[in-house]
C-alpha cells in the first residue's frame, strides 16, 4: 500500500512537472510570434532583443532555448532573469509569471512609457496593468492583450495579433 501511494505521488508529481514544462514551452513560442507581430520604436530595433523574466519560472529555460535558435528580425535574443523590479534595465519584453503576479502593477510603474511589451500570466493581468495575458479559457491556452496600453509607449501591433487575441 505505501509503494502503491509513492508511485501514484510520484505520477502526480511528474504529470504537475511536465504540464508545467509544457505550459511554459507553449507561452515561449506564443511570446516569440508576438515579437514577430509588433513593431518596436527605431531606437529598438538595432543591438540585441532583450527579454526579462521576473524571478525563477520555467519560462526562463524555455526562453533561452528558443533564444540559442532563433532571432527578432535580425537582432540576437537575450533573455535575462531578475528578482526583484529593482534590477529592471529597458528591455524589450517583461515577462511576469503567476508567482509574480502581484507586481504587475509595480512593473506598470517601473517601465512607465518606455517601449517594454508588458506580459503576464495572472488573473486580470490586463487590469493590473499588462499589455498581453496569457490565459485559459475552455482548456485551450489564449491571450488577452490591451492595444491602448501597448500603443501608449509607441508599439505598433499588428491587427493580425489583435484578431487573434481576447480584446481588452
Amino acid at each position: 500500500m505505501k509503494k502503491l501511494a509513492v508511485v501514484l505521488i510520484t505520477l502526480i508529481l511528474a504529470s504537475s512537472i511536465s504540464t508545467a514544462q509544457n505550459t511554459a514551452k507553449l507561452q515561449s513560442i506564443f511570446i516569440y510570434n508576438f515579437i514577430k507581430l509588433i513593431e518596436w520604436p527605431a531606437s529598438y530595433k538595432s543591438g540585441t532583443f532583450n527579454i526579462t523574466v521576473l524571478g525563477n519560472d520555467q519560462i526562463y529555460t524555455e526562453l533561452m532555448n528558443l533564444a540559442k535558435v532563433k532571432k527578432a528580425g535580425s537582432q540576437t535574443i537575450k533573455v535575462k532573469k531578475i528578482n526583484s523590479l529593482g534590477e529592471l534595465a529597458n528591455p524589450h519584453i517583461l515577462y511576469i509569471p503567476k508567482t509574480k503576479g502581484s507586481k504587475v502593477s509595480d512593473a506598470k510603474t517601473s517601465i512607465g512609457s518606455k517601449a517594454t511589451l508588458l506580459i503576464s500570466d495572472t488573473n486580470n493581468g490586463t487590469g493590473k496593468g499588462s499589455d498581453i495575458n496569457f490565459v485559459v479559457v475552455g482548456n485551450k491556452p489564449k491571450f488577452e492583450i490591451k492595444t491602448s496600453s501597448a500603443q501608449s509607449k509607441g508599439l505598433k501591433i499588428s491587427s493580425n495579433l489583435v484578431n487573434l487575441g481576447i480584446k481588452k
